[in-house]
């Protein structure tokens, strides 16, 4: 008898686990960043308190950035079966902000992580691929400008793989495209400096100097006093650790600007010190250090 008990003791254990995490979907993977999750259904993590869980689209918003729109609450059932929530109230749409790459890094500011809804739960929940509403937001007749305004989206939070996806659909079609404004975190609207100057940032940004310079090349010759392009060509140039061909493109840059005091002329003579540092070559190191601070419109000011 005894024996008997002790077959049957993990018998009965195993059903009552398994009648206790009923309601949990195994299949739900709680390891996606809620922005690289474009034009997907996703589900939120829920306190252990709360017997539902919150989900819905996410998109991009040309004007406003990743928005990520509630549309609904689920709760599991009994072999993985998933069930609407009664009784529901629609929610404002809310826009994901993350101060670009801090919270790939760690930033408590950090957006959840996320679960993709899978679609074989789609018929459960009332739910299509793709919402019909959101259609409107990927309509448009400027295919250049929708994929550079959701590349610079992209760029800010950090998602260089999306970015470049977007980036190359412009530079492929218009490669000196001049861009457009477009909204950038909290800081308001900013002017963009063109497909060329994002693109090749982007490849900066990812140690990818080879890349980038072919690009600025081009870009250069087509807009041969673009003080800023030349300045990335220095700095491609400085991440291949030629610094003399560095110091060249930063000095001719500095031959392209006629006013006496800029942050500009300021900024170029402070990188061309940084290469005579690296070449530890002190005297001229010290001595573009000196020119920097007089060149700067307002000495002292913390940037």
């Amino acid at each position: 008898m005894k024996r008997l008990i002790f077959l049957l003791f993990p018998i009965c254990f195993a059903v009552k686990l398994s009648a206790q995490t009923g309601n949990i979907d195994t299949a739900l993977k709680f390891d996606k960043y809620l922005l690289a999750c474009e034009k997907q259904w996703v589900v939120k993590q829920k306190p252990d308190t709360a017997s539902s869980y919150k989900f819905g689209y996410v998109y991009i918003d040309g004007s406003e950035g990743f928005i990520f729109q509630e549309v609904g609450q689920l709760s599991i059932r009994k072999r993985n079966k998933y069930q609407l929530v009664p009784g529901y109230k629609k929610v404002e749409r809310e826009p994901i902000h993350t101060h670009g790459s801090q919270f790939l890094y760690g930033s408590t500011n950090a957006p959840p992580m996320v679960a993709l809804l899978s679609s074989s739960h789609f018929k459960e929940l009332k739910i299509e691929n793709a919402p019909t509403w959101v259609m409107s937001y990927y309509s448009y007749t400027d295919t250049v400008e929708h994929n550079y305004r959701s590349g610079c989206i992209c760029f800010d939070e950090s998602l260089f793989a999306e970015a470049e996806a977007y980036f190359k659909k412009v530079y492929e079609k218009a490669p000196h495209y001049g861009g457009v404004k477009y909204r950038k975190n909290f800081y308001g609207y900013f002017d963009n400096m063109g497909i060329e100057f994002m693109l090749s940032g982007l490849y900066l940004e990812g140690d990818k100097p080879d890349k980038a310079i072919p690009v600025l090349d081009k870009a250069i010759l087509n807009a041969p006093n673009n003080v800023d392009l030349y300045r990335l060509l220095g700095l491609a140039y400085d991440k291949k650790k030629q610094w003399n061909k560095a110091i060249e493109i930063y000095k001719y840059a500095l031959t392209l600007i006629t006013v006496d005091k800029s942050f500009q002329k300021a900024s170029l003579a402070g990188c061309i010190s940084n290469m005579y540092g690296e070449l530890k070559n002190k005297e001229e190191q010290i001595k573009w250090r000196s020119l920097s601070d007089a060149y700067d419109p307002h000495p002292g000011r913390v940037f």
